[in-house]
């Protein structure tokens, strides 16, 4: 019934569609009106799998958006997953923020968060260095030596 080029391991577009259902060329087919999708795959001698299977066509639409993807993420370079989702949608794809991330990670180009502070000593500066008084001390009982070491203090 469905004209199979190759293995059935190997379907042809054709053939999903007609198990899906969504094939319109010429008269409608004896598969239509079957309701279970494993008896469909039967009849046509197809694993039942097929019918999940995704086709050739939509994964090609995956490197496109992929391709747009990057473009997007070339352009604005901070963008994260949500603001690429959305840059696609203002361009007009239909695409959803879960698939855009998941390709982002594929594609290895999720944004690293930024460092907000990064704290350094300046060992060159102009202040006074005081001495360690404890440096010769050792205490042999409790509260003998109470050593506080205030090196930056953050005032607005």
């Amino acid at each position: 019934m469905c004209d199979i080029a190759g293995t059935a391991a190997a379907p042809t577009v054709r053939c999903r569609k007609l198990l899906r259902g969504s094939f319109i060329a010429g008269p409608p087919s004896p598969i239509h009106s079957i309701t279970s999708s494993a008896r469909a795959s039967r009849l046509m001698g197809l694993a039942r799998s097929t019918y999940y299977d995704e086709p050739e066509s939509q994964r090609m639409g995956e490197a496109r958006l992929v391709e747009q993807i990057k473009t997007v993420c070339a352009e604005w370079p901070a963008y994260g997953y949500r603001r690429v989702t959305a840059e696609l949608q203002g361009e007009g794809r239909v695409v959803n923020h879960k698939k855009v991330m998941r390709l982002m990670k594929e594609s290895r180009l999720t944004v690293r968060p930024r460092r907000r502070f990064i704290a350094m000593t300046d060992s060159n500066h102009d202040g006074p260095i005081f001495p360690n008084l404890a440096k010769n001390i050792v205490p042999t009982n409790l509260n003998q030596l109470w050593v506080a070491d205030i090196t930056y203090i953050a005032i607005n």
